[in-house]
């Protein structure tokens, strides 16, 4: 359902506005999603090939802080973005792996360089 919901959303903003409006989006969820919710909602986000969408909402909750993003949760997106050949983003995803005190391992490091090939 939540998938859905950004996924309209997304296709319904502009560019300039996609991040607000997937930030109001998600505002009602903030409030109780954990940690297995996050991942659930990034794998249905890779089954549907939306690395900008998850891009988005991994931005979006590491600004929130609530919900405290891991290598888990990085390398689903790494590997989203790989998979999607969206090489900036998945470079992008990489380099913030630090901002949340994720230190990358041999995997985050391997989809990181793939994405770039």
């Amino acid at each position: 359902m939540l998938v859905e919901r950004l996924l309209q959303v997304s296709r319904a903003s502009s560019p300039e506005t996609m991040g607000e409006q997937i930030r109001q989006a998600l505002k009602p969820e903030m409030t109780h999603l954990r940690k297995p919710d996050v991942i659930e909602l990034l794998k249905e986000l890779k089954a549907k090939k939306e690395a900008s969408l998850l891009y988005e909402v991994m931005g979006i909750l590491s600004n929130n802080g609530r919900v405290k993003l891991g290598l888990p949760h990085y390398t689903i997106g790494i590997s989203t973005c790989a998979a999607a050949r969206r090489w900036q983003l998945a470079v992008q995803l990489f380099d913030s792996m630090p901002k949340d005190k994720v230190t990358p391992v041999v995997i985050s490091n391997n989809s990181t360089i793939s994405a770039c090939e």
